[in-house]
């Protein structure tokens, strides 16, 4: 464990919000803006919070946690995505490059994260700013963020990757799963069980699985041509380039996929003077 909590304020979240949709078919009250709310009263606090989840969330937009957060999630709760959604399902605070804002999120509990794939009318949307180019629909998107600690999560049918890592330090996975249940999408998949992109370094994980048709591990040291900004923030332009610093996988399974990894230095494997400089994997 990366951080050891102390003095933490403790919120069970259904004391004000409900929590009465169904992991597999979803359904419920659309607590979006109430659980960002809530989960907002930990932003720049230097005390940790823990928020306890006991029953599954239904969502309609991003989710978005800040730093010294403890999501811990009961046996059966989790999140599940509204149809014609936009955003993602989780993200913390601050998107893209090497600016680091947020400190230490845990999520725990074996909980389960359904995008509702099937039921999402595109895989991107207008980013508004102008560009052009898209904003992706992400299962849990970490950036700018220093420790992340994620034990027994299941990101199911998310619309594209399951999991990117960008702007990341300090990383550690336990027991990860990254499944879908849904058929193959006729457009460029998408589907990685966890993408990383630069600047970023340290991360390990510890038996996982991915099931997703395209990459099951995915690293790029420069895709600033995913998405060049995030609506979360008032930060545009933001780099998705930079050096890949240490990767250890030990235990992942790759089922029914397209690629088991994926390495690029640079865009689509396009040069570039960022690298990646340490990758071991083990009992792959």
């Amino acid at each position: 464990m990366l951080y050891t909590p102390i003095n933490e304020k403790v919120i069970l979240v259904s004391d004000t919000i409900a929590l009465n949709s169904n992991i597999d078919t979803g359904g419920g009250t659309d607590v979006t803006t109430a659980l960002n709310t809530l989960l907002s009263q930990a932003f720049d606090e230097t005390a940790p919070y823990r928020f306890i989840f006991d029953g599954v969330a239904f969502i309609s937009d991003t989710i978005v946690v800040g730093g010294n957060t403890i999501l811990d999630f009961l046996p059966g709760s989790g999140f599940f995505k509204k149809a014609n959604s936009v955003g993602h399902i989780l993200t913390n605070r601050l998107s893209g490059g090497a600016t680091m804002v947020d400190d230490s999120v845990i999520i725990k509990g074996n909980p389960v994260f359904n995008g509702n794939d099937a039921n999402q009318a595109s895989r991107y949307e207008d980013n508004g700013n102008g560009s052009g180019l898209p904003f992706w629909k992400v299962g849990l998107w970490f950036a700018g963020l220093t420790y992340l600690e994620m034990r027994n999560v299941e990101i199911r049918n998310a619309k594209t990757f399951a999991l990117i890592l960008g702007g990341t330090k300090k990383v550690r996975i336990y027991d990860y799963k990254a499944k879908w249940t849904t058929s193959s999408p006729s457009y460029d998949k998408n589907r990685d069980g966890i993408h990383w992109w630069g600047d970023n370094d340290d991360t390990e994980v510890y038996n996982g699985y991915s099931n997703g048709d395209d990459d099951c591990l995915g690293i790029n040291t420069d895709e600033n041509y995913l998405l060049d900004d995030d609506r979360r923030t008032t930060n545009p332009g933001v780099t998705n380039t930079g050096n890949i610093g240490r990767i250890l996988v030990d235990g992942f399974v790759f089922d029914n996929t397209l690629r088991g990894v994926r390495v690029y230095q640079g865009t689509d494997g396009t040069s570039s003077s960022a690298s990646v400089d340490e990758l071991i994997l083990r009992n792959i």
